[in-house]
């Protein structure tokens, strides 16, 4: 008879293994203790990457967990996270890692490189020329392709929100006042898409234009709140001092409108276990009851982070009666839903035929741990860092099949 909250891990993950056929590898910014600037005007970022997103790597069932680093020279298979190349402990804002994952309606997942660009999974299609990217899972194929864009523009900024905009992956870009360069300013293209289909960036400012970058503007944080708008917070940073102003937009195609500073930190609030999707019920409850023994930091209130199809970013929900623990994860709903959650040393429950089971994620080496997850079909997608403080060091993701 299964638990109904997951006090003990049992590892139920299935050892699986891929075969893995690197196809092409792509340059990105090394981090270090300062950013180093590199001119890149805007209306060249994109053009100085690659005409069409290349696949990186073909992915097919098999017996072990696959590993993957994010090098200087780009994402690359390692045996194990503790292979990883050695890598200074920079700044998160600073390093090379990944910021989120993001189911995407089509199908597959996409992820977003600090410092690097976007990462996704899409289906392989044969045609008459050969072998290309379908890049959603409208396809017949059964093989997922790993595809990589490099966005040198990105190297000199801090990815500070990831979330879907007219369907796109898209990310934020700021400024790092504490690490970047001072000659470094603020970001002229601040919200990067991708068109997972030629793997083209693209631009856009949406709300933004009454917050001209040329004037030292920069938008420092972005997120949805549980009432269906968006918040964000502009700063004037050529003045002596910082000025803050924080607005909220019905759409971010849409100029927002000024509030208090309350209101703004209020909305980031984890919403009620009652906001989020029906199905979820058995699994928040099962972590509720598993939050006191992964506490990290007592007295505070413990929450879920999870992503799903028709979230535009991931969305926190708090659960009552845990404390101090935080535990991130995935939807996917269905005739039959699927969720799963951990913490970050990969420990937690996932809900299988409605009920909520003990899981865990293949072991880390200490000083590692698991930031985000996500699943493209079979396969299990989760990212790693390794963690001093409020640094990172190596930094990367592993696919295993479910």
């Amino acid at each position: 008879m299964k638990k109904k909250g997951c006090s003990q891990a049992r590892g139920v993950y299935r050892k699986t293994a891929f075969i893995f056929f690197v196809l092409g590898v792509f340059a990105a910014c090394a981090p270090g203790e300062k950013i180093p600037h590199e001119e890149i005007p805007r209306n060249e970022a994109a053009a100085k990457t690659d005409e069409r997103a290349r696949p990186l790597a073909l992915l097919r069932p098999g017996e072990n967990p696959l590993w993957f680093e994010l090098s200087p020279d780009g994402p690359r298979t390692v045996s194990a996270p503790e292979e990883a190349s050695l890598s200074p402990f920079v700044p998160w804002t600073a390093a090379r890692h990944i910021r989120g994952i993001l189911p995407l309606d089509s199908g597959g997942l996409v992820m977003a490189v600090n410092r690097g660009g976007f990462l996704w999974t899409g289906e392989w299609t044969e045609t008459a020329a050969g072998r290309e990217a379908a890049g959603n899972r409208n396809g017949s194929g059964e093989e997922t392709g790993l595809y990589y864009r490099d966005i040198p523009y990105w190297g000199n900024y801090t990815a500070v929100s990831f979330f879907l905009l007219d369907e796109r992956p898209s990310v934020l870009l700021s400024r790092d006042d504490f690490f970047s360069e001072p000659s470094v300013p603020v970001p002229l293209s601040r919200i990067w898409s991708v068109d997972i289909r030629s793997g083209e960036p693209l631009e856009t400012e949406g709300a933004f234009t009454d917050f001209p970058p040329d004037a030292g503007w920069d938008i420092e944080a972005l997120r949805p709140g549980g009432d269906g708008r968006w918040y964000y917070r502009a700063v004037l940073k050529n003045s002596e001092r910082p000025q803050y102003h924080y607005f909220r937009t019905t759409a971010l195609s849409e100029k927002g409108e000024e509030i208090p500073a309350g209101r703004f930190q209020s909305a980031a609030g984890a919403l009620p276990p009652a906001g989020a999707p029906a199905p979820l019920a058995p699994l928040l409850e099962a972590l509720a009851l598993r939050a006191g023994e992964t506490a990290r930091t007592p007295g505070d209130a413990a929450s879920v982070l999870i992503t799903a199809p028709g979230f535009p970013a991931a969305r926190a929900f708090s659960l009552p009666g845990g404390a101090g623990a935080s535990f991130f994860g995935f939807y996917r709903p269905g005739t039959i839903p699927y969720a799963l959650a951990v913490s970050p040393e990969g420990k937690g429950c996932r809900l299988l035929n409605g009920t909520a089971e003990d899981y865990s994620l293949p072991p880390l080496p200490e000083g590692f741990v698991y930031t985000g997850a996500g699943m493209d079909g079979d396969t299990l997608f989760a990212s790693w860092e390794e963690q001093r403080d409020y640094n990172i060091g190596a930094a990367g993701f592993m696919a295993v099949r479910q």
